[in-house]
């Protein structure tokens, strides 16, 4: 059974979300990536985890961490069970946060012990985000906090994990200049490796090429910047890294089945 991850990011307005996922046998998923740091540990079950192009069998116990430049995916699920958590930075404190953002991604095994400890995180943060008071955020970023010290002092490294990654080097590249005006050949360049072999690289791990994950970034951006700011739609294309409108208009008319000015109707 597929799922489609990429329609787990985080919506608009919402800070975390964290659940427990029961996923049926032969579950799997495409290679994706997310709009939100995400922690997610497996609790039972078993499945074969791709994780920035390494592939390994994962079980109770193993626990990972995804930033904005992780790609991964999921398959051969014989009915795992996931905790997972998704959330924006600016819920860590400035010193966590800024470990997390220059840690590589990576996964952990955990012995029983900490996993219980960590289950029980996972739950409190679960139970919590349906509480709406003046204390929510504020006792989420703590457990989260608690979360994932507990990971970066306890678990042991898996093979695959922390290692250095072509494509996720380039997809990290590619989130933090996706409204410039880049190309596969200025990130190849950037990186010193040749043009084609990135391009072959990122389609097979992605299952994208550079030019439609580069679209869906810049479609993603436009479409939040029409529904929620008051730019014109010259000024919501250059924005989002176009130097033709005429380019912008027919690009957002394929990608979405309708235009610029229709989604800004809709407001």
């Amino acid at each position: 059974m597929k799922a489609n991850y990429n329609d787990c990011d985080l919506r608009e307005g919402v800070d975390c979300e964290a659940e427990i996922r029961y996923l049926c046998k032969d579950f799997y998923t495409t290679p994706h990536w997310h709009n939100g740091i995400e922690i997610e540990m497996l609790l039972g079950g078993s499945a074969i985890h791709i994780f920035n192009g390494y592939q390994y069998t994962i079980s109770r116990g193993d626990i990972w961490y995804s930033n904005y430049d992780t790609c991964h995916a999921i398959i051969n699920g014989d009915e795992p069970v996931i905790a997972h958590i998704m959330f924006r930075e600016k819920l860590l404190p400035a010193e966590i946060r800024d470990r997390v953002l220059t840690t590589e991604s990576g996964t952990m095994r955990l012995s029983e012990k900490e996993c219980c400890v960590a289950e029980s995180l996972f739950k409190k943060i679960i139970d919590a985000q349906n509480k709406k008071d003046a204390y929510t955020s504020h006792y989420i970023s703590a457990i989260l906090t608690q979360l994932i010290i507990e990971c970066m002092t306890n678990g042991s490294s898996s093979p695959a994990s922390f290692s250095s990654s072509l494509c996720a080097k380039a997809l990290s590249l590619i989130h933090r200049n996706y409204r410039e005006n880049i190309s596969l050949q200025k990130i190849a360049l950037m990186l010193s490796v040749n043009a084609n072999y990135l391009g072959r690289l990122f389609l097979k791990t992605t299952g994208q090429s550079f030019s439609e994950y580069l679209t869906a970034l810049r479609m993603q951006y436009a479409l939040s910047l029409l529904r929620n700011t008051s730019l014109g739609i010259k000024e919501v294309a250059y924005d989002c890294g176009y130097r033709s409108v005429e380019y912008f208009y027919a690009s957002f008319k394929k990608y979405f089945g309708c235009s610029p000015a229709s989604i800004r109707e809709l407001k």
